[in-house]
């Protein structure tokens, strides 16, 4: 008997959207697209917000390449009802993409922002009126089941409101210094041989285009997360925020699963969370999602970074003048906290590639101030800002050890039958777990993690990829 090898059926990657955006003229953004383009394929509503020309449409129409154009309704500036009355071509569409969402939320076109947060939360949105053609009222409905994809610059006066911001999947772009060289190095090599640019084959651009788009018929499908209760109990609570931003961040895993549904397990018609869902999640959102959930501003990381007593000692760091001081402070305790004010910041921020204008520096602080994490005192004619509170780890020291064993019980106790197909699956040849980097496509065993003790994290140096923070009683087990 003659065996003939068959051709592997295409099981994209993480990495195959990188390769397609980067064929296309992404530089960089590697985290921001894979969430971007894993939200909109299970029609998880997301934008991107940062400065003006930083990128951002660049980001969301790489993504609208890789869709079928029939899916995509594309809104512009309009009119109080235009999009209303052209509902039918509305809803035969999958996704909402407004390129310039200040557009649609301005103060002259209420219906479309209405329209815009009923299909944030999957709403319908019904509006009855008169037709003179057939002489009766008549209903135009605008589908809830549709993905949102928006942009939205930082500088603009219109901004989202506290309802709506809740609702979507933010994203903000590099706007350092080093991306800007990195962006100028890529223009300069589009004018000589463009060609050579080009890393991903037509073959298999075609391929995950035919992928993404299956995947898209996937979004009412359901997804077991048998992680979910494990993570839930581990998240952070500083505000009230993180009820509906947990929801984002187990979207994004049930997003994960069935972009990669051919590998995924099925069960009683529905598809099953693994590990490698909840790592590639993490390694790409943990860190936006401790910011959100602490109302961090898209800047307020890198602005407390500042204020952080060890470095400005290394730094040579006045806290201020003695006169200063005498106009500041009225005890003891105050003297020893970093204090900046907007100039010194903006300095600061400059030198880590970060040059922006001074109002938004001082409106980040302000929103930093709101959240309770820096304190405002003045002095003359100056505000001087100081960090009040630390935010509480999240990313740098999950547990997936145990995470994996929270998910073995719970299969056990309510998928007996399954479990160990699902337990198996995730494990190679030697009944180890390998765990695959979203952007590297490193492999990184479970069972070979560094494992550091929180109480002997390392104060100075910052944990490499892949380092995780365990506790006593996962090393234990």
């Amino acid at each position: 008997m003659i065996e003939i090898d068959m051709p592997k059926p295409y099981q994209p990657t993480t990495k195959d959207l990188l390769d397609f955006a980067q064929t296309c003229g992404l530089v960089e953004e590697k985290e921001n697209f894979i969430l971007l383009a894993l939200s909109t394929l299970n029609k998880v509503s997301c934008g991107v917000e940062s400065v003006s020309g930083s990128g951002k449409s660049v980001l969301t129409d790489i993504l609208m390449m890789l869709i079928d154009p029939s899916r995509v309704y594309r809104l512009g500036l309009t009119s109080n009802t235009a999009t209303v009355y052209d509902y039918e071509a509305v809803n035969s569409a999958d996704i909402l993409y407004v390129e310039e969402l200040q557009k649609a939320l301005n103060n002259n076109n209420p219906i479309m922002v209405e329209v815009l947060k009923n299909i944030t939360e999957g709403k319908n949105i019904t509006r009855t009126v008169y037709d003179s053609t057939m002489k009766q009222n008549i209903k135009q409905t605008i589908s809830g089941n549709l993905g949102l994809v928006y942009s939205l610059a930082l500088e603009n006066k219109t901004k989202k409101d506290d309802e709506l911001d809740r609702r979507v999947i933010t994203f903000m772009t590099d706007i350092s210094q080093q991306q800007n060289r990195r962006v100028l190095k890529y223009i300069g090599k589009t004018r000589f041989k463009k060609s050579r640019l080009k890393i991903q084959t037509d073959k298999t651009t075609e391929q995950l285009k035919q992928h993404v788009n299956m995947v898209l018929d996937l979004a009412k499908e359901r997804v077991e997360n048998p992680f979910s209760e494990f993570i839930a109990e581990k998240v952070p609570v500083p505000f009230v925020k993180v009820r509906s931003y947990i929801t984002h961040y187990f979207n994004l895993m049930e997003s994960c699963t069935k972009y990669h549904y051919k590998e995924r397990p099925k069960y009683e018609n529905m598809y099953f969370t693994t590990l490698q869902d909840v790592f590639a999640i993490h390694k790409l959102y943990g860190k936006m999602f401790n910011q959100k959930i602490h109302n961090l501003p898209q800047l307020g990381i890198e602005i407390m970074e500042l204020f952080d007593i060890e470095r400005a000692e290394k730094l040579g760091w006045k806290k201020n003048t003695e006169r200063e001081q005498q106009a500041l402070f009225v005890d003891e305790e105050g003297k020893d906290k970093v204090y900046l004010d907007v100039t010194k910041i903006h300095k600061e921020l400059k030198k880590v590639g970060l040059l922006l204008k001074y109002k938004l520096i001082r409106d980040q602080c302000e929103e930093l101030v709101e959240a309770g994490f820096l304190g405002k005192e003045q002095s003359g004619k100056r505000d001087f800002y100081f960090k009040t509170d630390e935010v509480e780890e999240f990313e740098d020291s999950f547990d997936f050890p145990n995470c994996l064993q929270a998910g073995i019980k719970n299969m056990k106790e309510s998928y007996p039958k399954h479990y160990e197909d699902w337990l198996n699956l995730q494990m190679d040849e030697k009944g180890r777990f390998p765990l695959y980097h979203p952007i590297t496509g490193e492999t990184i065993y479970l069972d070979e993690l560094k494992i550091i003790k929180k109480e002997e994290k390392p104060k100075e140096e910052k944990l490499k990829p892949g380092t995780l923070v365990v506790t006593e009683e996962a090393i234990e087990k």
